[in-house]
Parts: C-alpha cells; sequence; structure tokens
C-alpha cells in the first residue's frame, strides 16, 4: 500500500467512526447508528453489519470486530470496549477518530507511527476513562488488561493482587525499570493517590489527570 493509500484509508477509517460517534450523540439508537455510519462508508459496510447482528444478538460492540481486524487499527476494538464499559460510546468513537487523523498526518508528513508508542500511550488514556467514571482501580485494570495492546499489558494485569493488598499503583509503576515507566510518571501518579488516603499530604493533580497528562505527554512525543 503506498502511503497515498495508507492516508486515504485512515482518513476513512476516521471518518466512519466520527460518524457514529455523532449519530449517537444526535440521539440516534445504537443498532441504527451502527448500520447507518457502515452504509456511508462502503469498505466498512460488512464490518459493521456484522457488529450490528452481534449487538442484537446480544454481545458487545468490540465482539463484532472478529473476523474484521484487518481493516480496524489494532487499538479501535480495545477502544470500543472501554466505550461501552464506561457509556461513552458518543464521545469515545469520535476521540479515536481524532487519533487516527493525527496518524494519517503523520504519514502524510512521510512519517510512521509508532504502533508501540500508540498502544503505551493508549493504556494510560484508557485508564484515566475507565477511573473517571467511579470504576475501581482493580476492575478498571482489569478492562485496561483485556483491551491493552502494550507491552505493559501483563504488569497491568499482575499489578491487581498487589493493589488489593494495598499497594498504590505508582508503587508498582515504581518497581520498574525507568524506560518500562519514567520515575517522575511513577512518583506524580503515587502523589496522588496518596491524596486519596492521606488527608496530610497534598497533589496539585488527581490520579485521573496526571494519568491524561501522561497520554497527552506521549502523544505529544508521538505526532509531534
Amino acid at each position: 500500500m503506498s502511503n497515498e493509500e495508507r492516508v486515504r484509508a485512515l482518513h476513512e477509517e476516521a471518518g466512519l467512526l466520527e460518524n457514529l460517534g455523532h449519530r449517537i450523540s444526535e440521539g440516534e439508537p445504537m443498532l441504527e447508528a451502527i448500520r447507518a455510519a457502515g452504509k456511508s462508508y462502503p469498505r466498512f459496510e460488512e464490518a459493521f453489519l456484522n457488529v450490528h447482528d452481534v449487538i442484537r444478538d446480544g454481545d458487545s460492540f468490540a465482539d463484532g470486530f472478529v473476523g474484521h481486524e484487518k481493516l480496524f487499527q489494532d487499538f479501535v476494538p480495545g477502544m470500543i470496549d472501554v466505550a461501552e464499559e464506561t457509556g461513552e460510546m458518543n464521545r469515545i468513537p469520535i476521540v479515536v477518530a481524532g487519533i487516527i487523523r493525527d496518524m494519517a498526518k503523520l504519514v502524510q508528513r512521510g512519517g510512521d507511527p509508532s504502533r508501540v508508542k500508540i498502544a503505551e500511550m493508549l493504556d494510560y488514556w484508557m485508564l484515566a476513562e475507565l477511573l473517571d467514571v467511579g470504576l475501581p482501580l482493580t476492575r478498571s485494570l482489569e478492562i485496561l488488561g483485556k483491551n491493552s495492546r502494550s507491552r505493559n499489558r501483563t504488569i497491568w494485569l499482575d499489578s491487581i493482587d498487589s493493589i488489593r493488598r494495598g499497594r498504590q499503583l505508582g508503587e508498582v509503576m515504581r518497581d520498574y525499570r525507568e524506560e518500562r515507566f519514567p520515575k517522575e510518571d511513577a512518583a506524580r501518579l503515587l502523589a496522588a493517590e496518596r491524596v486519596m488516603t492521606d488527608a496530610d499530604v497534598s497533589s496539585p493533580d488527581s490520579r485521573v489527570e496526571v494519568l491524561r497528562s501522561i497520554a497527552e505527554r506521549l502523544k505529544g512525543e508521538i505526532f509531534h
């Protein structure tokens, strides 16, 4: 696939997800929105019809991607699963579309988006979204572990038992090498978490804010 074809394919995928998100935001029922969005982008119509049928039969949106994975960026099913878990199906597809459009712009400039770095950036973003709607940290990490495409996936899953025993996520991150989790990130997160359990400790940011700021920093490094 040439760079021009790759850019066009990325913009089409982004357009599909934006179309879906806007339809849901405007109050269109989910199944109707999925069918209409798919028809608007013929390359994805069969895949979205499958999603439609899977949801109608009682399964999740993310389950509908099975058999059509090659049409989508590998992180899309996981992000959609997080959207379902958080009730943000109107907003998160549009956020995902924005990331895909950033990828297209980078490719157009002759760059090559790092899938490794994108996956790590999305881990922090997904975790922030899950925590922001009030899900417990352990449940959020279970969902993240299921959907992560990054090298940190097993760390998130392995950390659940430690957190159940009273450790903080920042402490878990601090135990790993700098190349995996920068010490500054771990320290900021731990400071925010300690505020939640110790009234005498202060932090300028909440845990969710720290996670989002890490994601934004990584995004800037990828798409600068």
